[in-house]
């Protein structure tokens, strides 16, 4: 990836951070319910780039939310699990063809894009939900606001990606 596409993608994940800051994290579905719509990040980021840029920009995204939400390194923690794990998720999802330069999420099927993105979703909620909580007595709690939260952050952000898609060449 050469150093215009580095500068655009920072500038993406920096975008989606400051609207979760200061836009999503604002809305209140159901009272209580803020989808997490940064997540897309990890959803459109490029299957063939070096794996430690994405580690350290999901750390730094984290890092930020962390600072202007006062979350603990939250998000950070949650952030740098689903970019460890996104290689994992990709290879159970599209299997072999996510290693080609040439892929695109947008070319796979509805169903895998979704699975995809639910993967990385319950995986980010998962750690930032358990590790708020700390507590065995509060698992369940865990798990509710995981699936509640998730359910929001995908139904959000699958719109969001649906309305902003590329075009097709």
């Amino acid at each position: 990836m050469d150093q215009t596409n580095l500068i655009k993608d920072l500038l993406f994940a920096l975008l989606l951070v400051v609207l979760q800051a200061f836009l999503w994290n604002n809305i209140h579905l159901f009272g209580w319910v803020s989808p997490m719509c940064y997540l897309i990040y990890f959803y459109v980021h490029p299957s063939y780039t070096n794996p430690m840029r994405l580690l350290t920009t999901a750390f730094f995204m984290g890092l930020l939310l962390d600072i202007w939400l006062d979350t603990l390194a939250l998000h950070a923690l949650a952030c740098t699990v689903v970019a460890q794990s996104r290689p994992w998720i990709m290879q159970l999802t599209f299997g072999l063809a996510h290693e080609q330069k040439t892929f695109r999420i947008h070319q796979a099927t509805w169903l895998q894009r979704m699975v995809f993105f639910g993967l990385i979703t319950l995986i980010h909620h998962w750690v930032f939900f358990t590790v708020e909580d700390l507590s065995w007595s509060h698992v369940g709690a865990a798990l509710w606001r995981t699936l509640i939260t998730g359910v929001a952050t995908i139904g959000v952000s699958m719109l969001l990606i649906a309305v902003f898609k590329p075009a097709k060449s």
